[in-house]
């Protein structure tokens, strides 16, 4: 049975991997915690120096950082900190001990000026949070990418809880209305996508830069308009917004290992 690290296991995805690997016969996932350690759990703090033995994993899965757009723009070198060179320093240590890494990073690699970006793009960030997991892409592919492999991701959905939608019905309670962009557009994937493509990368150990984009792409005053269809108060609540004047794609196009 093959150990799987997973930092960030008590994130969204970190926790929704450990529960897919937990009923999976051939993988036993491992959590890491900086408090409350439980027997099987290892101590990892960003902040702390890492003292893992790396040897004891087939793989190591890097689902942790700051992932708040607004987070990192607001505090671009605590961002860097976590999301670059502690990230770095976590890589470094798992190659030197010959675990395979697979670093979960975004869409926001790109400008969003297109649709459906394809794995072999060139990249092209415009906010911090994009620039910073270019950096550790480019970190990987340069150092010992044999390896590890990239695995970028769509925006995720959960089934309920998701912050965008918090914050419409926040706005909508407290201000009367709430902010909706019609040319911002988005791919949505769900929980259970995000677990079977990083399973896929488990599998197939291959390197290289893989991509999970969802079927179909769509603005957010769409999905709002389809989310609160039964809630004609939340719908007059929409007011309707149009930043820059511009559209702003968020899908990739799906390249996984099994189709390779």
């Amino acid at each position: 049975m093959k150990k799987i690290l997973i930092v960030g296991s008590t994130g969204n995805i970190g926790s929704a991997l450990v529960n897919k690997l937990t009923k999976h016969s051939d993988y036993k996932p491992v959590e890491t915690r900086r408090n409350n350690l439980k027997k099987d759990h290892e101590y990892f703090d960003f902040s702390k120096k890492i003292n893992i033995n790396f040897s004891k994993y087939s793989h190591l899965v890097i689902a942790a950082g700051i992932t708040k757009i607004k987070e990192c723009e607001d505090n671009e070198a605590f961002s860097y900190k976590v999301n670059v060179s502690s990230t770095i320093k976590l890589i470094k240590n798992a190659q030197d001990q010959n675990c395979y890494i697979i670093f979960l990073s975004s869409n926001n690699v790109f400008d969003g000026k297109y649709p459906n970006y394809k794995f072999n793009d060139e990249t092209c960030p415009n906010n911090v949070y994009g620039k910073h997991k270019v950096l550790v892409e480019e970190y990987l592919q340069t150092n010992n990418f044999n390896n590890s492999c990239v695995l970028r991701l769509t925006k995720v959905l959960k089934s309920q809880n998701n912050s965008f939608i918090e914050k419409w019905e926040e706005d909508a309670n407290n201000l009367g209305y709430f902010n909706v962009l019609k040319n911002y557009l988005f791919s949505p994937i769900s929980l259970d996508d995000v677990t079977n493509s990083i399973l896929e990368c488990i599998k197939f150990k291959k390197n290289g830069i893989f991509q999970k984009g969802g079927t179909s792409e769509l603005s957010y005053l769409d999905y709002a308009k389809e989310y609160y269809k039964n809630k004609p108060d939340m719908l007059k609540k929409i007011k309707i917004t149009d930043e820059k004047n511009e559209t702003r794609y968020g899908s990739l196009t799906t390249k996984l290992p099994s189709s390779i």
